[in-house]
């Protein structure tokens, strides 16, 4: 009979020399490494196009972010380096699926759509954050980690005033922008 974790053609480990998620910590660690993905995946992309935005208060934005983004991605392979986990074992491809979105709203063709498109979907890469960050802070809790749990959930918290602010810009000028750069409809 075949072992259920191997792949029936190539009869390798199913997760590929992956540790098994199989216990709280295990998975607890795997989130980890997905974040630390996930916070590399974001700020690379966000310095690749903060300079096509045109709101200036937005570019500024995004740049003192890409900035945190990195500090927290090294201080994410701080703690798994301590542990004894490699820090590149587990790849967020939820986030690469929203980058491409985010990919798409940076090459909009009208600047000032361009703009709040892109804050449109930021911040749905930021409420993503959030979440995780909650939910490793509560593992980590669980877990008796009451620093990691900690720091975890200042990392959501941190994305929540990100949230805050990119609404801010959205409701101030780069959504009005938007609305004044739409051809106007004349009735007949």
């Amino acid at each position: 009979m075949r072992d259920p974790r191997t792949d029936p053609v190539s009869g390798t480990p199913a997760m590929q020399g992956r540790h098994p998620i199989d216990t709280l910590e295990a998975l607890f660690f795997a989130e980890l490494q997905e974040l630390r993905s996930a916070e590399l995946q974001l700020a690379a992309q966000l310095v690749g196009t903060a300079g096509l935005l045109k709101n200036a208060p937005l570019e500024t934005l995004l740049q003192r972010y890409a900035t945190e983004l990195n500090a927290r991605r090294e201080d994410l392979e701080r703690l798994l380096a301590a542990a004894g986990v490699d820090s590149r074992e587990h790849s967020d491809q939820a986030m690469k699926a929203l980058l491409d979105e985010l990919v798409k709203m940076s090459q909009l063709p009208v600047p000032q759509v361009r703009d709040a498109a892109f804050i449109d979907s930021l911040q749905r890469i930021v409420h993503f954050k959030i979440a995780a960050y909650r939910s490793v802070a509560t593992f980590a809790k669980t877990l008796g980690r009451a620093e990691d749990a900690s720091r975890l959930a200042e990392y959501a918290d941190r994305e929540k005033a990100a949230d805050v602010r990119l609404t801010a810009i959205a409701a101030g000028e780069a959504t009005l922008r938007a609305v004044n750069s739409a051809p106007r409809v004349r009735p007949s």
